[in-house]
C-alpha cells in the first residue's frame, strides 16, 4: 500500500552547476502525512534548508531543538493542527523571515526562536505565558503584540530585540519578569498593564530610545535597574498610591531625565537609584522617606536642589558625591547619620551645618567641596574630625569646632589652603598624620593642654604658621615635642620663627 506523504523542499549543497551539462536538483525529505511529531534534534544543523511547508501533515508538536541552527532556513510554514514548538525548537535559525504560528497553538517553548535574527513580525496566539529567552536576539522583530490571556512575560523573552519599536500590551498581563525587553534600544512605546504590582529586575535595562513611561498606581515596586541606561527616558509619570519602593539603580544612568516627582507613598529609595542622571537639576523627596540611600544621586553633575524630609533620619555613603552643582542643602534636626564620601567632589557647595543631634559622621565627608566657606557644626554627639573629611576644601576659612571633639583624623584638613586659625577644643588628645598639611595659610593654632599625640607631617607646609597656642607648660611641650608622641617631620615647612605660647612661658618653634 503505498503512503501519503509530503515533501520538505532542501536547497543542496550539492546542486550541479549546468556549466558542466548537468541538470540541477532538487533533494526531497520525506515526511508521512500521519506523523503527529517531529522528533527532538531531527533536522537541526541542516545548513541545505531554505523552505518548510507542513501543512499537509498532522502534526501535533515539533520537538526541542528540530530545526536549531537551520542557518538558511528562511520560511516555515505550520499546520493548524499544531499545539506545542518545544525549547529550542527554531534557534538559531539566523535567516528565517517568516512563520505562521497556529491559534491551537497553545505552549511555545524556552529560546524557541531565539537569535532568529531575520525575524521581522510575529503573531503570537493565545498561550498562557511567553517562556524564557523565547525571542532573545531576534534583531529584525519590529512590534509585539501581547495576547489578551498571557500572564507572564518570562525573563530575557525579547532581550537584545535591537529593532524592536513597540510592545502592546493588554491589562490581563500580571507580570513582566527580569530582563524581558533589555538591551531593546530602539523601543519608544511601551503601556504598562494596570494589574502588574512590580516591574522585574533589569525589565527594559538599555533601552536607549525609551522616551517616556507610565508607571500606574498598581505597581508597588520597581526593582534593580528596571530602566538603568535608558538614555533617552525624559518623561516619568508616577500615578500616585501604589508604589512603595524603588530598588538599587533602578533608574540609573537615564540621562535625559531633568525632574521626577515621587510619589508619597513611596518610603524606600534603594542604593544608586538615581545615579548618573546626568540631566537630573531639581528633586523633592517624598515626607515618607527618612533614609537616602548610599550612592543615591552620585555623579548626578546637573545636580542643584534637593528637597529632603524634614524627618530625615541618615544621608548614607556617598549619596551626593560627585554632584558638582548643589551648591546647598539643609540638613534636618531630625539628621542623626552622614555617611562616607557623602558629598565629596560638590564643588559648588558652599555652606553646611551639621546639626545638633547628629550622631555618626563618616570619613572624606565633604572632601573636595573646593567652594565650602561656611561651616557650622553644632553636633554634641560626634567626637572626632573624621579622616579627609574636609581633604581639598580650598575656600574653607574658618571652622569652629564643638566641645566634644575628642580627635582630628589622618588628612582631615589636608589641603585647605585658605583656613586661617583653628581652635582645638580642651578635650582634643589626637590629631592625626597630616591632618593639617598644606593649609598655607594658616596663622595661628590652638592646641589643649590634654594633647598627647601629634602625627606624622601633621602641619607640613603650614607655611605662615606665626603662633601656637599651648594650654600647658613649656616642659610638657618639650617632653612631648622630642618623643614619639609628636610624629615625623610633624612640623616640617613651619617658620622657625612662630611663637609657641604655652601656659608659662613663650618660645619660639
Amino acid at each position: 500500500m503505498r503512503m501519503n506523504k509530503i515533501a520538505i523542499l532542501l536547497v543542496s549543497a550539492l546542486m550541479l552547476c549546468p556549466v558542466f551539462g548537468f541538470s540541477e536538483s532538487i533533494p526531497v525529505l520525506e515526511i508521512p502525512r500521519f506523523r503527529t511529531e517531529i522528533f527532538h534534534g531531527e533536522y537541526s544543523g541542516r545548513r541545505d534548508l531554505e523552505v518548510v511547508d507542513l501543512s499537509g501533515i498532522q502534526l501535533t508538536a515539533i520537538g526541542e531543538g528540530a530545526f536549531r541552527s537551520c542557518t538558511n532556513l528562511k520560511r516555515v510554514i505550520l499546520p493548524e493542527s499544531l499545539e506545542i514548538i518545544d525549547d529550542n525548537a527554531f534557534a538559531g535559525c539566523e535567516s528565517l523571515e517568516s512563520i505562521n504560528i497556529p491559534s491551537k497553538v497553545n505552549y511555545i517553548g524556552v529560546s524557541a526562536f531565539e537569535n532568529c535574527q531575520s525575524l521581522k513580525s510575529v503573531e503570537i496566539p493565545m498561550i498562557p505565558d511567553i517562556c524564557e529567552r523565547t525571542f532573545f536576539g531576534c534583531s529584525s522583530l519590529e512590534e509585539i503584540a501581547i495576547p489578551a490571556n498571557i500572564r507572564t512575560v518570562e525573563y530575557e523573552a525579547f532581550k537584545n530585540c535591537t529593532s524592536l519599536k513597540k510592545v502592546k500590551f493588554t491589562d490581563s498581563t500580571l507580570n513582566i519578569m527580569k530582563s524581558a525587553f533589555e538591551g531593546c534600544v530602539s523601543l519608544k512605546e511601551i503601556n504598562i498593564p494596570t494589574f502588574m504590582r512590580e516591574l522585574g529586575t533589569s525589565v527594559f535595562e538599555g533601552c536607549s530610545g525609551l522616551e517616556s513611561i507610565r508607571i500606574p498606581n498598581s505597581i508597588v515596586e520597581i526593582r534593580d535597574r528596571a530602566f538603568f541606561g535608558c538614555s533617552s527616558l525624559s518623561n516619568i509619570m508616577i500615578e500616585r498610591g501604589g508604589l512603595k519602593t524603588i530598588h538599587s539603580h533602578a533608574f540609573a544612568s537615564c540621562d535625559a531625565i531633568k525632574t521626577i516627582n515621587i510619589p508619597a507613598s513611596v518610603t524606600s529609595i534603594k542604593d544608586h537609584a538615581f545615579s548618573n542622571c546626568s540631566s537630573l537639576y531639581s528633586i523633592v523627596l517624598p515626607t515618607t522617606v527618612f533614609n537616602i540611600s548610599e550612592g543615591l544621586f552620585k555623579d548626578c553633575v546637573s545636580l542643584k536642589a534637593v528637597s529632603v524630609s524634614q524627618r530625615l533620619v541618615s544621608i548614607s555613603k556617598e549619596s551626593f558625591s560627585g554632584c558638582e552643582v548643589l551648591d546647598s542643602i539643609d540638613f534636618p534636626t531630625s539628621l542623626r547619620s552622614i555617611g562616607d564620601s557623602a558629598f565629596s567632589g560638590c564643588a559648588s557647595l558652599k555652606k553646611a551645618s551639621i546639626p545638633f543631634g547628629l550622631e555618626k559622621l563618616g570619613e572624606s565627608v565633604f572632601e573636595g567641596c573646593s567652594s565650602l566657606e561656611d561651616m557650622v557644626f553644632n553636633s554634641k554627639h560626634v567626637d572626632s574630625v573624621t579622616r579627609r573629611m574636609f581633604h581639598g576644601c580650598v575656600s574653607l576659612t574658618k571652622l569652629d569646632l564643638p566641645e566634644g571633639i575628642k580627635k582630628i583624623e589622618e588628612e582631615a584638613f589636608f589641603g585647605c589652603v585658605k583656613l586661617a586659625s583653628i581652635i582645638l577644643p580642651k578635650n582634643v588628645y589626637e590629631i592625626g598624620k597630616r591632618a593639617f598639611c598644606d593649609c598655607s595659610s594658616m596663622l595661628v593654632v590652638a592646641f589643649p593642654g590634654y594633647l598627647e599625640y601629634v602625627g606624622d607631617n601633621a602641619f607640613k607646609g603650614c607655611t605662615s604658621l606665626e603662633e601656637i597656642k599651648y594650654g600647658n607648660r613649656r616642659s610638657e611641650w618639650a617632653s612631648r615635642y622630642h618623643s614619639p608622641r609628636f610624629g615625623n617631620n610633624a612640623f616640617e615647612g613651619v617658620p622657625l620663627a612662630c611663637r609657641v605660647v604655652a601656659a608659662d612661658s613663650e618660645f619660639y618653634l
